[in-house]
């Protein structure tokens, strides 16, 4: 088995929409189309979870239940505080502690570590994805990583980047 990770980033949250914590700041307009297009390319390349880890927060739920109308979801679908405690963020943890079997796992999360995950996991990969993921990773923006070894083996460097796709790559 070659474990298959799909590392998603929430989608645009609304600044403004009045919420009284960071953890209660939904997704904006924006934000919750992005996140439907990136369920429907999901599913339309046969990206299938059998395990769903994902933060806690409203805009990251927001953002799991709108790529649900497009995807199948497992039901083993997790919500570990881990995923976003600002200094307890070490998502290659979180998977080696938490992903067991799972063949493939969709992570939604925040930035800045969803971002140093891909960063750290991607060992090598398609030179154009490497160039596009070391430039940035903006919201809403899903990498595809691949590795040879079991959750539980998770290093840096240990993962193949076999897509990086972002909101703006679905409507161009």
């Amino acid at each position: 088995m070659m474990p298959k990770l799909l590392l998603l980033r929430h989608a645009k949250s609304d600044w403004h929409s009045g919420a009284r914590t960071d953890f209660e700041r939904p997704l904006n307009a924006r934000g919750r189309e992005a996140a439907e297009a990136m369920g429907a390319f999901m599913a339309a390349e046969g990206l299938a979870p059998d395990l769903v880890l994902c933060s806690p927060s409203k805009r990251t739920r927001e953002t799991l239940e709108l790529v649900a109308k497009s995807l199948q979801l497992p039901e083993d679908v997790r919500f570990p505080e881990m995923l976003y405690e600002e200094n307890g963020g070490d998502y290659q943890t979180v998977l080696r502690d938490e992903a067991g079997k799972a063949e493939c796992c969709l992570l939604v999360g925040h930035n800045p570590m969803t971002y140093e995950a891909a960063l750290s996991l991607s060992g090598d990969g398609a030179s154009h994805d490497m160039a596009r993921l070391a430039v940035k990773y903006p919201s809403g923006t899903l990498s595809i990583l691949e590795f040879d070894a079991p959750w539980a083996e998770l290093k840096t460097g240990s993962g193949r980047l076999t897509g990086y796709v972002r909101p703006a790559d679905l409507t161009s």
